[in-house]
């Protein structure tokens, strides 16, 4: 009880802050978060991603938001293995429908993602049903001034009594910069450092990667082309990023190698419609 009333009082000061300070240019604070949050309207369609030249996943639109997602294995490009439905109102997501192949070709309703009414201009609830068994997780999603998210934290279950924190350091040109994960009985975990390219990510603007996540590769505008692992202030790995541009300025391909003489290089090709 003592927790959630330090969790109410300072919601209840960030609102009030909020309210003392609003936008100058007088744009709804909800309406500016970043995709899959907000009005989240894409410049260009991505149709596919194919991973090392197999069918990995297909996407349909509404006008310029995002509808329908198809997930492809790689044993069968023919049918999909997992379909999702975004469903929105006024533009704005509401829920996600997860449908998976259970026994030959039929999908049946596995999950349940609602996008749950905010709690103020800077704090999102996500919750997560599991249709068969009926569990549930919950992720918080903190935004900056900018509509930037800077926090995502993460409860297994909604009865869980140690949430997972995970920390995002943001540079001038709104790129995650550095991560790293708390959690609050433990040390601060290794930092990750990324660079960047200043191209466009095609992730961005749907808010999700090609696996139906909100995770660093939808969180930045710009790609990223290194990624740099630490253990205190020693680097353990990079992950490095290349790319083919189309004239638009889009990737078309992106190689990815690990540091590692043990994990071979791969990559994805990305389709859009026009």
């Amino acid at each position: 009880m003592r927790r959630l009333l330090y969790v109410f009082a300072i919601l209840f000061f960030i609102s009030c802050d909020k309210d003392k300070n609003p936008d100058p240019s007088g744009e709804n604070a909800l309406d500016k978060q970043q995709a899959p949050f907000g009005k989240s309207e894409v410049e260009i369609e991505l149709k596919k991603v194919l991973f090392n030249g197999i069918l990995e996943a297909e996407y349909s639109y509404e006008g310029k938001m995002l509808a329908e997602e198809r997930r492809f294995s790689s044993s069968s490009v023919s049918v999909p293995s997992q379909r999702v439905v975004f469903k929105r109102a006024e533009g704005k997501i509401q829920t996600v429908e997860i449908m998976t192949r259970s026994q030959g070709d039929s999908l049946e309703p596995s999950y349940l993602v609602t996008y749950e009414q905010p709690i103020n201009d800077s704090l999102r609830y996500v919750t997560r049903k599991d249709l068969r068994n009926t569990s549930v997780s919950t992720r918080i999603y903190a935004f900056d001034n900018k509509g930037y998210i800077t926090r995502q934290e993460v409860w297994a279950d909604l009865k869980a009594t140690e949430s997972t924190n995970v920390y995002y350091v943001r540079n001038e040109q709104n790129n995650v910069a550095k991560s790293w994960i708390k959690k609050p009985s433990e040390a601060k975990g290794n930092d990750v450092e990324y660079m960047y390219d200043n191209h466009p990510n095609p992730f961005f603007k749907m808010g999700l990667d090609s696996y139906g996540e909100i995770t660093i590769r939808s969180l930045s505008p710009n790609n990223p082309v290194r990624e740099i692992y630490y253990a205190g202030s020693k680097v353990t790995s990079n992950i490095y990023y290349t790319y083919d541009y189309l004239p638009n300025g889009y990737p078309s391909k992106v190689t990815v190698r690990v540091e590692s003489v043990n994990f071979p290089p791969y990559s994805y090709n990305i389709e859009f419609g026009y």
